[in-house]
C-alpha cells in the first residue's frame, strides 16, 4: 500500500508542506506526489513567465504625438479688428473676457471660431472681430485660444 501525503500550500508559491493523511481516509495523492508538483509548478511558473514576456512583446506601442512642442506652433495675429462693444452690453453696463478657440488656415485666415467662455451678449460681438483677424502664414493649419477684454467704453 502506498502511503499517503497531503500537499498543503503555503502563502509562497514556491514551497509546499507535506502532511500525513489521517487514517482510514482515502486519499488521492500518493507518496510521490511533491515530485509531481515540483514539476508542475515549474511548468506553470514557466508558463506565466512565459505569457508575461508575450505579453509585452506583442503589446502596441505608446503613442506618441507628432508635435514635440506645441508652443512652437503658435502664431501672432498680424491684423487684428477690435471689437464693437454692443450697445445692449453698454445699457446692461456689462464688462467681462470672453474666450474664443480660434482655427487658422496655413495661409492666416480664420478658418472657424468656437466660444469656450464668457458672457453670450459679448460673444458675439468678439467671434465678429476674430473673424476678421489674420496670421501669420503658417506650413499647417493651428488652433489658438484668445481672450478678449471687453470694458464699458463710457466708464
Amino acid at each position: 500500500m502506498l502511503a499517503c501525503t497531503k500537499v498543503q500550500l503555503t502563502p509562497s508559491p514556491f514551497s509546499y508542506r507535506e502532511m500525513a493523511c489521517p487514517p482510514r481516509r482515502m486519499c488521492c495523492y500518493p507518496s510521490s506526489s511533491p515530485l509531481r508538483s515540483k514539476s508542475m509548478r515549474k511548468r506553470f511558473v514557466t508558463f506565466v513567465l512565459g505569457s508575461a514576456l508575450l505579453g509585452f512583446v506583442l503589446l502596441p506601442p505608446p503613442a506618441f504625438s507628432q508635435e514635440n512642442n506645441q508652443e512652437a506652433t503658435k502664431r501672432k495675429a498680424t491684423a487684428k479688428v477690435p471689437p464693437k462693444y454692443p450697445a445692449l452690453a453698454r445699457q446692461l453696463k456689462l464688462s467681462g473676457k470672453v474666450r474664443v478657440e480660434v482655427t487658422v488656415s496655413p495661409d492666416g485666415h480664420v478658418k472657424g471660431t468656437r466660444i469656450v467662455g464668457g458672457n453670450p451678449i459679448l460673444a458675439e460681438a468678439a467671434l465678429d472681430a476674430i473673424r476678421m483677424w489674420r496670421y501669420e502664414v503658417g506650413t499647417k493649419e493651428t488652433t489658438e485660444v484668445v481672450e478678449i477684454d471687453f470694458r464699458d467704453p463710457n466708464q
